[in-house]
């Protein structure tokens, strides 16, 4: 629960049509391990600030897989949630060009979750430069996501065997993520600073490690595999059985930091 009196509304049914409801779980979880160990949904700074504005006039814009910012999480007087993006939507050449994103400097706030893998290079600059204009003086700007080139094994239980086709995944994931020049989320920072954003605060944030986080992970790692064309539908599915059965069996975990960027545009 948030410390300040920010909230947003929005309407709950925008949860994209087209996720399965095993997916759909996943992402929930997902967020739910990310919230914890951010300890917030909104930084507090971004709170505090938007707790002094006026809250009829206030917009925001939120770009994740699944609508996170919930009323109940929040305290009220409402800010209005102008409008929700899928990330993958946002890397679509059109998204940032529909009639309720025309309008430039009108967001006091736009928060990003999961974006980073998604932005193909070739993107980068033109997205994260629309997104700037969108905010208004003085505008925040959070993005929060995983840091890609962090994720390794921590640990497997002792007397079972090492977790070669682990291993071999994460080998194969962060090498296709180099051969489509994604980096680390220190991008994220540089490219905003370069465009005139002040740097709030960057940090990363640990996670705990247990074998359901393992699983999560493994889950989201190989649906980007094949999204990428990099697997196909039956050797994602010989992957699952093969990753699944080691960490079952070895309870193996896994470390991956996550990253959280504030920004905020000049008055």
């Amino acid at each position: 629960m948030l410390t300040g009196d920010l909230a947003i509304m929005f309407n709950d049914t925008r949860i994209p049509t087209d996720l399965s409801l095993r997916e759909q779980t996943r992402q929930e979880a997902q967020h739910a391990y990310i919230k914890k160990a951010l300890g917030f949904s909104i930084h507090p700074d971004i709170d505090t600030s938007l707790s002094a504005v006026n809250k009829s006039e206030a917009r925001a814009l939120e770009i994740s897989v699944i609508p996170q910012l919930k009323t109940g999480d929040l305290a009220d007087p409402p800010i209005h949630l102008s409008d929700h993006i899928h990330p993958h939507e946002l890397a679509k050449d059109n998204a940032l060009n529909k009639p309720s994103l025309l309008k430039i400097g009108q967001f006091d706030f736009i928060t990003l979750s999961l974006l980073h893998t998604i932005l193909r290079s070739d993107q980068w600059d033109s997205i994260t430069t629309r997104l700037v204009q969108l905010l208004k003086p003085g505008g925040w700007i959070q993005w929060v996501d995983w840091d890609p080139s962090t994720l390794r094994i921590a640990g497997v239980r002792p007397g079972t065997p090492d977790a070669t086709a682990l291993r071999a995944l994460l080998r194969r994931y962060t090498d296709t993520l180099s051969e489509r020049q994604i980096g680390s989320t220190y991008r994220i920072e540089t490219t905003f600073k370069q465009q005139g954003v002040v740097d709030i605060d960057s940090d990363m944030y640990p996670i705990a490690p247990e074998v359901e986080f393992t699983k999560n992970v493994v889950e989201g790692v190989v649906m980007e595999l094949e999204e990428w064309g990099v697997l196909g539908r039956e050797g994602a599915k010989k992957v699952r059985a093969e990753v699944g059965e080691e960490v079952e069996k070895g309870g193996v975990l896994i470390w991956w930091d996550l990253w959280c960027h504030i920004g905020r545009k000049p008055s």
